[in-house]
Formats: structure tokens, C-alpha cells, sequence
């Protein structure tokens, strides 16, 4: 969101695609502007197996997962022949990146595509694909024995060593790298991008932009002693000049809350960011209301890591369902801070 350049593309498992906050943040898309932000490309990786059973999206022909998606409103890819399976996940994401395109382009030429069915790819592979195949008879490659550790004991085990040692062998290490592990100048110079901005784990969207917020006047705000105002209202409005002041760096996600918790003052500025609805299509909302709690917190957090700042209004009742969600991103930020990147 407010990054118009940036495509992201994120890779789900089937596994964890089963979950339910999943199940909702596939509706994400709905809330993306595409004149104002950028873009994310979702890849469900279905490879069949959890931890020791097979996923429901596993089970799923092809003809049921576009059927799906479809109802989503994705435009669906499906890549699976392992035969061909670089080459056509090359097109795929050829195809992916150019629909993308299409759809910003007319929004940013002030003809928008009316609920636009933005792209995914569903890469079909064997679960353990291109790792051992049988371990003492049984099935490793597309089973569920693949999960984690396939081989738990190579140094003690011959047989589990020689399968590990083909295992690594067949990736052709020495085709990539020097004897002094340095990459061979072909795949330096053809496949890294000359340009370091350009690189995975360099974009400097993930580590060094930081939008201060530029706070309004609450004095503006003030009630005369004696007067009768509620707090949540005056906030209400003290959101509203934000969003005033800062238009692009500054967004608030709510599980529908806003009027009943009296902050609705903050919709008076451009309302919400909802694109599947005619009232706040392409309007340049700040406000995304969207009736999951996991959804609204995992928006915020991709929107606060890379330099904005977000706001979620909640309460007691709401906010312990995502409680762990929350420890878990404040660890990571007390965390990062002692790391140098």
C-alpha cells in the first residue's frame, strides 16, 4: 500500500492456506487501489502434505481450484509440469507482472478496471520435490515424510549419508560456484542485478525508509473546562487532521469498529479504501475496515515494517484474538534493533 512501484510476490502453502486467517486475507486484493499502491502476486505452492496428512488443497483438481480462486476474483495460473516446470514458471510470472500492469495502468490513467481480477499462480510440485525418494522402503518424495527433516541421521546412518550426499550433488553446485565458493561470472553477471537496490533482501522499502508523521495541533481539539465531549470523537477527529496532514504514510485498519466506538470523524477525510464498493472506490481512502482481526494486524505490520505508520483501534473484547500475533511482532521489533544490517 502507497508503494506504486512495488510488486510482492508472496508464497503460500497449502498447509497453511487451510487456516483461516488465510482464508480471509485472500480477499486483501479488494482493498489495494491500484492508482495509489502496488501490487502483491500470491503463488499457492501446493504440494499436497502437512506434517503427516494430506492438504485439502491437495486433494483439489485443478478444475476446483480455479473454480475457487475464480470466486475470489483471481485470475488463476496453474503451473505443474515438472518436465517444463522453470520454463513455465517463467511465463507464468511473464503473464502475472503484465496483467498486474494492465490493471495499474488504467487506474493511473483514470480509466480503472471495475473490480479488476488481479493474477495468482498455484505451482503444483511433489512434496520433497527433487530430494530422496524411498528411505527404507517407504515413500519420501510426495508423502508427507518429506516435512522437515527427511534424513535425521546421515552421520550415523551410511545409507541416509549416501542419500544426502546425491541429494546435495544433484543441485550442480560447481555449476554456479568457483572452487573458492564465488560465483561464476556468468551467473553474476546474467542473473544478479547489477543495480544493489534491485537485489532480494536490499530494497530499501524493507530497511531504510521511515516517514515521520506530521502530527496536527490537538489544541485545535481542546474542550473548555466544563464542557461536555467524548474522547473517543475528539480522537476521532485528531485522526482525521492526520490523515489530512499525511495522506500517503499514514493508514488505520479496523474489524469494523470506527462508528460504534465513535471514531467514525475519521472517515470525513477521502473514507475508506474498500474497491470492490462504489461509495469508496479510487477516493484514496485511509481507512481499511475489514471484520478480521489477523487480516487488519498483518496489513498494519507489512505497512509499519517498511517506514509508515498505522493505526488499529480496538478493544478488550476484540484484541486478545490476535494477542500472540501482537508479542510476537513486538519481539521481532525490540529484537531487530540490536541487529546491523
Amino acid at each position: 500500500m502507497d508503494n506504486p512501484n512495488l510488486i510482492v510476490a508472496c508464497i503460500v502453502g497449502d498447509g497453511e492456506a487451510e487456516t483461516g486467517p488465510t482464508a480471509t486475507a485472500w480477499h486483501s486484493y479488494k482493498y489495494i487501489d491500484p492508482a495509489e499502491s502496488g501490487a502483491v502476486l500470491p503463488i499457492l505452492h501446493a504440494n499436497g502434505f502437512k506434517i503427516s496428512e494430506k492438504t485439502i488443497f491437495g486433494t483439489m483438481d485443478d478444475k476446483e481450484i480455479v473454480s475457487l480462486f475464480s470466486g475470489y476474483g483471481y485470475q488463476c495460473c496453474i503451473v505443474s509440469d515438472l518436465g517444463n516446470l522453470d520454463h513455465q514458471l517463467a511465463a507464468a510470472l511473464q503473464w502475472a507482472l503484465a496483467e498486474i500492469r494492465t490493471i495499474q495502468n488504467a487506474a493511473r490513467s483514470g480509466k480503472p478496471i471495475v473490480k479488476p481480477r488481479w493474477p495468482m499462480i498455484v505451482l503444483r510440485t511433489p512434496k520433497g520435490y527433487s530430494g530422496p525418494k524411498f528411505l527404507d522402503g517407504k515413500p519420501i518424495e510426495g508423502n508427507y515424510r518429506a516435512h522437515q527433516v527427511p534424513l535425521a541421521s546421515p552421520t550415523s546412518v551410511p545409507e541416509q549419508f549416501k542419500l544426502l550426499k546425491e541429494w546435495l550433488e544433484s543441485y550442480k553446485s560447481w555449476e554456479i560456484f568457483s572452487p573458492n565458493s564465488q560465483l561464476l561470472e556468468l551467473i553474476d553477471q546474467y542473473l544478479i542485478p547489477p543495480d544493489p537496490c534491485k537485489r532480494m533482501g536490499q530494497r530499501k522499502e524493507t530497511y531504510d525508509t521511515h516517514y515521520l508523521v506530521d502530527l496536527p495541533d490537538w489544541n485545535n481539539l481542546a474542550v473548555e473546562k466544563g464542557d461536555d465531549a467524548s474522547e473517543t470523537k475528539c480522537a476521532g477527529a485528531f485522526i482525521r487532521d492526520i490523515f489530512k496532514k499525511n495522506p500517503t504514510t499514514v493508514r488505520l485498519w479496523s474489524p469494523d469498529e470506527l462508528t460504534s466506538n465513535k471514531l467514525d470523524a475519521a472517515l470525513e477525510f477521502q473514507g475508506r479504501n474498500f474497491q470492490w464498493d462504489p461509495d469508496s472506490r479510487a477516493r484514496g481512502g485511509r481507512v481499511i475496515e475489514i471484520l478480521s482481526e489477523h487480516t487488519c494486524q498483518a496489513h498494519l505490520q507489512g505497512y509499519t515494517l517498511t517506514g509508515r505508520t498505522g493505526i488499529f483501534p480496538s478493544y478488550e473484547s476484540f484484541l486478545g484474538i490476535i494477542h500472540t500475533m501482537m508479542v510476537q511482532y513486538s519481539k521481532f521489533s525490540k529484537m531487530v534493533g540490536s541487529v546491523m544490517f
